[in-house]
């Protein structure tokens, strides 16, 4: 049942993420309309308030799968090298198992649309679909070590693949996402760790060089998708990058330890994060000498997880630090509301911790699902806010699947929205089952 406003007697239709009043296209935060200073709220849709009622469908061979929302359509694929089967819903209820696929194809890590087709994008293999019904394997596609990603993106009608891959420049680039050709970004650009992914934001493609032990980070920027340009040259150890996320009118993407931030994608500002004491350990007052005796010191970490960015209701959030600019950064700010620490991996335990990958957005609202690395004889649990800060918490189905006497749910993912739906997928229970691949996963949604 579509999203629509009700304001007084009269219901308006949401469009594009925006109730559409005449000609005006109003904002839509945190689940409400806001006209003016009030806001109305959204009906005749899904409400993540209402919960998951249970388990909507089990599929077979479904682990450690990731979950994707393109052109109105859902899709799972898989992002081990061993374990799970990709599929597409319209509603989350009936799935469709893409073929030709097998284990040997290994990791699916993406799925776009552009220029009337599908791509998906893995390490071993590309293919391409019109109707989501047949899928011919992509002509060109590179399985060299050159080219260690999947990560297909596409704009400004191009699509573009790479690079992932240590001391490389390489990327591949198509124009109806079928026959593919090899390309190299500015070799001037990277270092020992080569390049990061390609991000398409906001009417731009960006990619970063990963200095390694140069400790130089470079940032590249095109339109087109072959004409690239350094616009920023920045000291930075850090071979991990968040995605280039765009809100506020601001470029913004983190690495281990910096934030940085543009307003026009082509000047870049470099921040420093904030750290917390982690602990104290001791340590010779010199090495030189060690009748000198010892002395502690404090160690110092950065604020979680930064692989990871996300923005929405005017604030950016990447582990457990927010900005609204992407140059001021409040370690404060976020709290999550599950157990901090490291998961246990005993059956037994149901604390877990919000994993940054776990961390998304659906429908206006943060959303974050509480990280398990091994089956539980326990709900899981799930939360969402407007703010970061006040949490609104449910649970997962459970049980997924009994074995004998015992009831378990494996790990979900986190929370995607799309076609009025709040979609999660449980990651597999292979733990238990003895089926040599994942046995059954399953699919919860809210409608």
């Amino acid at each position: 049942m579509a999203h629509k406003t009700k304001i007084g007697e009269t219901i308006y239709e949401i469009t594009g993420g925006r109730t559409k009043i005449g000609d005006t296209a109003y904002e839509i935060i945190g689940g409400k309309t806001k006209i003016g200073d009030t806001v109305y709220d959204i009906s005749f849709g899904a409400n993540i308030e209402n919960g998951f009622d249970g388990v909507t469908v089990s599929l077979y061979n479904v682990c450690q799968q990731t979950p994707h929302y393109v052109n109105d359509t859902f899709f799972i694929l898989p992002h081990s090298y061993t374990y799970g089967d990709p599929y597409w819903s319209k509603d989350g209820k009936t799935w469709t198992k893409i073929q030709p696929y097998n284990q040997n194809d290994g990791v699916l890590s993406s799925i776009v649309y552009g220029n009337g087709v599908y791509v998906i994008g893995g390490l071993q293999i590309g293919r391409y679909s019109y109707d989501l019904t047949t899928w011919t394997t992509c002509t060109n596609w590179s399985t060299s070590t050159n080219v260690r990603s999947g990560n297909v993106v596409f704009g400004n009608g191009i699509f573009l693949r790479g690079t992932c891959a240590q001391a490389s420049s390489y990327y591949q680039y198509s124009t109806d996402g079928i026959t593919w050709t090899s390309a190299n970004l500015p070799a001037s650009s990277y270092g020992s760790e080569g390049f990061g992914p390609i991000y398409f934001t906001n009417g731009k493609f960006f990619v970063a060089g990963r200095s390694g032990g140069s400790s130089t980070r470079k940032i590249l920027t095109s339109t087109n998708g072959t004409s690239w340009s350094v616009v920023g040259t920045f000291t930075d150890s850090s071979n991990v990058d968040s995605p280039i996320v765009y809100g506020n009118g601001v470029y913004v993407q983190m690495t281990a330890q910096y934030a940085y931030s543009s307003t026009n994608g082509t000047t870049w500002t470099q921040t420093l994060l904030e750290q917390y004491a982690s602990g104290s350990t001791t340590v010779p007052v010199n090495p030189m000498n060690p009748s000198a005796g010892t002395t502690t010191v404090t160690m110092y970490s950065y604020y979680h997880d930064h692989s990871n960015i996300v923005y929405a209701n005017g604030m950016f959030v990447s582990g457990k630090t927010c900005s609204t600019d992407g140059k001021t950064w409040n370690n404060s700010k976020i709290t999550y509301p599950f157990s901090a620490g490291a998961a246990s991996t005993a059956s037994t335990a149901t604390a877990g911790y919000p994993s940054s990958a776990n961390l998304g957005v659906a429908n206006d609202y943060f959303v974050v699902s509480e990280y398990a690395n091994i089956y539980k004889t326990a709900p899981l649990h799930y939360a969402f806010s407007t703010d970061c800060v006040n949490w609104t918490t449910g649970e997962f189905p459970f049980p997924v699947t009994t074995a004998t006497t015992v009831s378990y749910t494996g790990p979900w993912s986190k929370i995607i929205y799309g076609n009025d739906i709040y979609l999660a997928v449980e990651l597999g229970t292979n733990r238990i089952e003895t089926d040599p691949y994942c046995g059954s996963g399953a699919v919860a949604i809210i409608e």
